[in-house]
């Protein structure tokens, strides 16, 4: 099944399922978009052999976009559904807001089981973990929307 189906199945079934069972007094629904990777240095810019090594800044240019958002896109027509029904669910676009950070991963720095050798090191195009994150930074910020949501809104 190709990514996108499969995401919709999940997505309908969900909302089937949020739509029958949840108290819409009693509830709140927050739905985080996916964590983008930052594999492809060449979308900003720089050597694809680098991956997101030694980024020390986030992307500035705006409109900037190397995610592929159609998810979301998808997610919120299903979950706009809800709301005739009187249940509103709480979109936190991490997916964008995160496409920005490059610097955010820790890249040859995680640790591992096994320590790197210099060689491993040294190739970053195959062992640079951009698809996790660092704290404090990048999912902080998450934090701080979820808990900007639950008090002030």
């Amino acid at each position: 099944m190709e990514m996108m189906d499969g995401f919709e199945v999940a997505i309908k079934k969900l909302t089937e399922w949020l739509g029958e069972y949840i108290d819409k007094n009693k509830t709140r629904i927050f739905f985080a978009g996916s964590s983008p990777t930052h594999f492809r240095a060449s979308n900003w810019g720089g050597e694809d052999s680098n991956k997101c090594l030694n980024e020390t800044e986030p992307i500035y240019r705006v409109g900037y976009k190397s995610a592929d958002y159609s998810l979301m896109a998808m997610a919120k027509s299903y979950f706009q559904r809800l709301e005739a029904k009187g249940i509103h669910v709480e979109i936190l676009n991490i997916t964008e807001l995160s496409d920005y950070r490059k610097d955010g991963h820790p890249t040859v720095f995680r640790k591992q089981y096994v320590p790197l050798t210099k060689e491993q090191i040294e190739n970053p195009a195959s062992y640079a973990d951009c698809t996790h994150w660092c704290l404090p930074g990048v999912p902080d910020v998450w934090n701080e929307f979820l808990y900007g949501y639950l008090m002030y809104k």
